[in-house]
């Protein structure tokens, strides 16, 4: 699908990435043992791996604290 209107465009990206979007992407546990949970079907390896031991938040609050996710999104929320 090719989409021209720069306008449309805008307002899609308006409604949805900064509804719905975190402007920070913190990895959550929960999430990771979902992935966990689906990789446990295909391999045995990851049955029982703790999704804690692999959560790191670190960098992302670095980035947040230092500003420059909201120069990076030019601050539109």
């Amino acid at each position: 699908m090719k989409l021209n209107d720069a306008d449309a465009l805008e307002e899609t990206y308006n409604q949805y990435a900064l509804k719905f979007m975190q402007r920070a992407p913190y990895p959550t546990v929960k999430g990771l043992e979902t992935v966990i949970e689906e990789l446990a079907k295909r391999n045995s390896k990851a049955k029982g791996v703790d999704a804690r031991s692999y959560v790191e938040t670190r960098f992302i609050k670095e980035l947040e604290e230092s500003g420059y996710l909201a120069k990076l999104y030019g601050d539109k929320r």
